[in-house]
C-alpha cells in the first residue's frame, strides 16, 4: 500500500499542531497523541514510522499512568525523543527526491 505525500503532509501538521499542546504540567494531550499514533500504526506502510509511532504512543500512555519507581520526568523525556524520532520518520517522505537521468 502507497501513501500519498499529502497524508504525510497531514500527519506532520497534525504532528506540529499536537506538540503545541503538549506539556510536562499535565496529561491532557496524551488521548490526541494516543489517537493520531494509532491512525499512522493502522495507515502507514513504513515500519520504521510506525514503530516509532507505537513508542511515542506507549511512552504517552505510560506518561498518564506511570508505574512506581519511574520517574514522570523520565517518561516526560523518552516520549520526547520518541516524538522527535516519528517527526523525522514522516519527514523524510516529506523530502524532495533529485530526477533520476
Amino acid at each position: 500500500m502507497k501513501i500519498d505525500r499529502a497524508q504525510y503532509e497531514a500527519w506532520r501538521q497534525q504532528c506540529s499542531d499536537i506538540y503545541s499542546i503538549v506539556t510536562d504540567k499535565n496529561d491532557d494531550w496524551v488521548g490526541a497523541v494516543s489517537s493520531l499514533m494509532l491512525q499512522i500504526e493502522r495507515d502507514c506502510p513504513d515500519t520504521n514510522v510506525t514503530s516509532n509511532a507505537r513508542t511515542a504512543r506507549r511512552h504517552a500512555l505510560a506518561f498518564k499512568s506511570p508505574k512506581r519507581k519511574v520517574r514522570l520526568a523520565d517518561i516526560y523525556l523518552d516520549f520526547l525523543k520518541a516524538w522527535q524520532r516519528v517527526e523525522l520518520a514522516i519527514g523524510m517522505h516529506l523530502i524532495d527526491k533529485p530526477p533520476i537521468h
